[in-house]
């Protein structure tokens, strides 16, 4: 789950979206690859009794956040091949929905062609409420908000400090409570083949507080 710690409300920040290097390959590959997932904002606290506290620092507060596309994604063929690639948009939450974010679109040997996804915006509104010990879900992951008397490090964390994130392993015992981390919004890509598109673009994330986007997810 991102997150942006920031010294003021609705600051915003450039992203630059391709696939990151792994294994000496920038390519996008045959399965779906994330460009770039929503996140939220960690502010210092605005006082506000409301306010959904950060739970690594709660002198902070939580806000909703986004990525706003700028521009078209450029997929490149680098092949003598032409080859396809295709676009997906993953919902916010623990276990989001997949839907189409553009047709299945042929790129030429050696040239390029571009996705229109500016004007797309993805969100991260989601704060899910804290979740007690005795009732976590093995498999999933969770940020300790209170200690309590539960040790954690028996569920799959280092320790058992506030603001420690963990998988868990089990259902947890005593007084500790976590919060569930939700995903945001994500943008996903995939190819026909390995080792035969790259994909460049440009976005920006910013807070979602007083947006109110044409499209999310």
């Amino acid at each position: 789950m991102p997150r942006i710690s920031t010294d003021q409300p609705s600051s915003g920040k450039p992203l630059l979206l391709y696939i990151p290097s792994s294994s000496n390959s920038d390519f996008v590959n045959t399965s779906w690859s994330t460009l770039a997932e929503a996140p939220d904002f960690s502010i210092p606290s605005s006082g506000d009794d409301g306010a959904i506290l950060d739970p690594a620092d709660n002198d902070r507060e939580l806000r909703p956040g986004e990525v706003f596309f700028e521009t078209p994604l450029q997929c490149i063929n680098t092949t003598a091949t032409s080859r396809w690639a295709e676009l997906q948009m993953v919902l916010q939450g623990v276990s989001g929905q997949a839907i189409p974010a553009s047709p299945r679109v042929t790129v030429p040997a050696g040239e390029s062609v571009f996705l229109s996804v500016q004007g797309l915006r993805l969100l991260k509104t989601d704060f899910p409420a804290a979740t007690s010990a005795g009732s976590f879900v093995a498999g999933q992951e969770y940020q300790i908000t209170l200690a309590g008397d539960t040790d954690f490090t028996a569920i799959g964390a280092a320790d058992s400090l506030v603001g420690t994130k963990f998988v868990a392993t089990g259902v947890g015992t005593g007084t500790g409570e976590a919060v569930l981390i939700s995903a945001g919004g994500r943008l996903q890509i995939q190819a026909e083949v390995n080792n035969a598109i790259k994909v460049i673009g440009s976005a920006v994330e910013l807070e979602a507080q007083n947006h109110a986007p044409d499209t999310e997810a």
